[in-house]
């Protein structure tokens, strides 16, 4: 059966496997052995997509971001920034959002339209993205994931910087 977690709640912190606590209502800070709460990042990573891989995240959905965990663990993200830099030719954007996903499962987008068919860089940021109640059986042992819904960009030569701040955290 699976385990209903509560992720944010005014009563409840949540211990990750670094033996961290978070606060997940106070935009998950750490909870200090004292009682003391300081903002904390947790675990970061980066991954910058080529313009051939930027040009596949239609037709080869879900490139890794974050590797998945391992049995009985889930990613908790809480701050992503995806970051176009410009190159000298903008993509031509046929429609859609680009996709951060648990698994196979997206549950952060944005309309790539005014994006990276754009002559400047562009930035979109984030914080969180997991609902305050949901099912993480579903997420253990799942990464973290980018596609592209409806088709691939085509044309331009810029790269996308995908960093994702997030917590792992044990799932009985």
């Amino acid at each position: 059966m699976p385990q209903e977690v509560r992720i944010a709640s005014r009563y409840e912190d949540i211990t990750n496997v670094d033996g961290i606590v978070w606060d997940a209502l106070r935009g998950m800070t750490k909870v200090n052995p004292d009682g003391t709460r300081e903002a904390a990042g947790g675990r970061s990573k980066t991954v910058i997509f080529q313009p051939a891989q930027v040009g596949t995240f239609f037709s080869q959905p879900n490139q890794v971001v974050v590797p998945a965990p391992g049995p009985g663990l889930a990613i908790i993200p809480l701050v992503q920034f995806i970051n176009y830099q410009y190159k000298g030719t903008p993509y031509v954007d046929h429609g859609g959002n680009f996709v951060i996903a648990v698994g196979g499962s997206g549950w952060w987008q944005f309309a790539t339209a005014g994006f990276w068919d754009q002559t400047a860089s562009q930035v979109k940021y984030t914080t969180g993205g997991a609902p305050s109640v949901m099912l993480l059986s579903g997420w253990v042992n799942q990464s973290l994931n980018v596609s592209q819904t409806v088709a691939d960009p085509t044309g331009g030569n810029g790269t996308v910087q995908v960093t994702i701040n997030y917590i792992v955290i044990p799932v009985a």
